[in-house]
């Protein structure tokens, strides 16, 4: 299985990028509606310099949030649920590779709040060997109706012969850094030997959709704890060729947005689909290539909603700050951004 450029997010956590600064202020903040949210980068007289970032569902135009990051550290997912802003990020520590649980101000941007994920999920249909799970990669972060976050865990263990036992899962997360494992789709990964990039559940009718990178892009409908059958979304690669999913969400009517990158022109698009629409075989609606012109949007970055269900808004739980020492410094850090690996450019 090829982790991809995922593998580079993670690395520029680890190898001493160090992170981003947190937020001063803990309140959550009016969200935009009539946008997705995505990872954007400004230039500046100084290079680019990362943030949150809205896209406009009319024509992907961005707009980069106020409160820039000072880091190449790059989470794998985010999302909204209500006012509250979550996100996920990896990184070396002092006692080796961990992951936390963020929260974020959807207005300015602003970090608010970090929890470590745990490093022994429950659910888990091999144990964790001598030597604890490893390789614990998070990909994607959804929403169900009531609040509950979702991501996908793929992660190993030693199995006391001289190999590993492997597989890949949809999980719940808890705000307390609790992990649990909801369905097995570790078939799926193995089949199309990629990692999942994002996922996102269809309010209308339950069911969650693991989106991961192939040829063409390809989706896992998960209901309850039972994962379907495979499908291509053929109608993306009928109409654009080969493509690759970068991040996805369902609004509040059944819609689905995603964001594409598109191999033959080496650029990034947002797409919608349609509530009600076959997945497999509607062709998306193109709402425009992201523009390159002081602000851009960045490769991998997985968008988020906030367009949910009614009596959401407001109800997402914030998480203490604290601060993450990354990389064995220790120095505050705690950071986020939409995405795990970013273009780099000579200023």
């Amino acid at each position: 299985m090829s982790r991809a450029t995922r593998i580079l997010g993670r690395t520029l956590v680890g190898a001493g990028a160090i992170g981003l600064a947190l937020g001063g202020s803990t309140a959550v903040g009016a969200v935009v509606t009539d946008a997705v949210y995505v990872l954007a980068e400004t230039r500046t007289g100084e290079g680019w310099v990362p943030s949150f970032g809205t896209a406009s569902k009319t024509d992907a135009a961005l707009t980069a949030l106020p409160e820039p990051f000072s880091s190449e550290s790059f989470p794998s997912a985010a999302e909204l649920v209500g006012e509250v802003g979550y996100a996920i990020i990896s990184g070396e520590t002092d006692s080796g590779w961990a992951t936390w649980l963020l929260t974020w101000n959807p207005d300015a941007g602003a970090i608010t709040g970090e929890m470590q994920l745990s490093t022994s999920p429950t659910g888990v249909p091999f144990g964790p060997g001598q030597s604890g799970y490893f390789e614990l990669e998070y990909n994607g972060l959804d929403s169900l109706a009531d609040g509950t976050l979702r991501s996908t865990l793929c992660l190993a263990a030693d199995d006391g012969d001289g190999g590993s036992d492997s597989g890949c899962y949809v999980v719940t997360l808890g705000t307390d850094g609790s992990v649990a494992v909801v369905a097995d789709i570790t078939f799926a990964v193995e089949a199309l030997e990629e990692f999942p990039t994002s996922l996102a559940t269809d309010p209308t009718s339950g069911t969650t959709w693991v989106f991961l990178d192939a040829a063409n892009p390809f989706a896992l409908p998960v209901t309850g704890s039972t994962s379907g059958t495979l499908t291509e979304l053929a109608g993306i690669g009928a109409a654009y060729g080969p493509t690759s999913p970068l991040g996805a969400d369902f609004d509040s009517t059944g819609a689905l947005w995603i964001a594409i990158e598109v191999d033959g022109v080496e650029d990034e698009a947002l797409m919608f689909f349609p509530a009600g629409t076959d997945l497999a075989t509607t062709e998306p609606a193109n709402i425009g290539f992201f523009p390159g012109d002081g602000v851009e949007f960045v490769a991998e970055a997985v968008l988020t909603l906030a367009d949910l269900p009614p009596g959401l808004p407001g109800t997402g739980s914030t998480i203490a700050a604290a601060g993450i020492a990354i990389g064995g410094v220790g120095v505050l850090v705690v950071g986020a951004v939409l995405l795990t690996a970013g273009r780099h450019r000579s200023a």
